[in-house]
Parts: C-alpha cells; sequence; structure tokens
C-alpha cells in the first residue's frame, strides 16, 4: 500500500535539519538545498481524503429500505458503516459538494443517483409521476 506525505511539511523539516546541522558545520550548505529541491520536484498524488459513512453528517438521515439495506441521502447507494464515497461530508463540517443534477442540469441537492448520474428531487419526482407542479423537460 503506497504511503502519501504532506510535501510541505517534509521541506519543513529538512529546513530544520539544515539549521541544526549548519551550526556544526558537518552539513554541506548545497546537499540540504538540493535534497529540498528534489523533494519539492517528485510529483504530488492525487488524493482525497476520505470519510467513511460512519463520519458522515448524511449516515444520521441514511433510511432502511424494503429490502432492509441502509441507503445514504447523498449518494442513494446501499451503504455499511465502513463504506466511503465522493460525497461524504465530516460530521461537523460544511457540506461543500456542489453537485450538477444529470437530468436538469441545476446544482442542488442530489437524493439518488440513476444509472451512476446524480439526480435531484425535483427530477427524481417528476420521472415518479409525483411533480404535477414540476416544470417538464
Amino acid at each position: 500500500m503506497k504511503e502519501y506525505i504532506e510535501r510541505a511539511v517534509a521541506v519543513q523539516e529538512l529546513e530544520v535539519l539544515r539549521q541544526e546541522y549548519e551550526m556544526h558545520d558537518d552539513c554541506d550548505e548545497l546537499v540540504a538545498r538540493r535534497c529540498r529541491d528534489a523533494l519539492s520536484a517528485v510529483p504530488a498524488a492525487d488524493v482525497a481524503e476520505v470519510v467513511l459513512c460512519k463520519d458522515c453528517q448524511y449516515y444520521q438521515d441514511a433510511k432502511t429500505n424494503k429490502k432492509g439495506f441502509l441507503i445514504c441521502p447523498a449518494s442513494g447507494m446501499k451503504i455499511s458503516e465502513t463504506d466511503y464515497c465522493s460525497y461524504g461530508v465530516r460530521m461537523g463540517q460544511e457540506d461543500k459538494h456542489e453537485v450538477k443534477c444529470a437530468k436538469c442540469g441545476e446544482i442542488k441537492e442530489i437524493i439518488c443517483t440513476v444509472d451512476g448520474k446524480p439526480w435531484c428531487e425535483d427530477c427524481f419526482d417528476k420521472a415518479m409521476g409525483s411533480g404535477a407542479n414540476h416544470e417538464t423537460n
């Protein structure tokens, strides 16, 4: 399994080491700078924080469907405590997810997915025939 570090923290640690060794004249300034520059040049991994369902603000609103599966209100998917997804928002944090509905194209709260694509409540209601007051596409 790969391990990831925050580059800025690692560069800062190298700088601390450089300053410590500089006092003893045992460290070549050029070597320290080259180490820092080499670390800075390493490509960063494209990673995101994972929020497990049990730690997600949507988990508390999950409902059990007729088949007994716990369904996430954000993704519309079956979930367990140890699952995670791209909709996850840690409890106590502001929900910064702006998701475009695949049906109407508007950025709204997503209540389900259809064929893996996010749908808003209005579009879902229209599709189910319960949205008589909504516009039609």
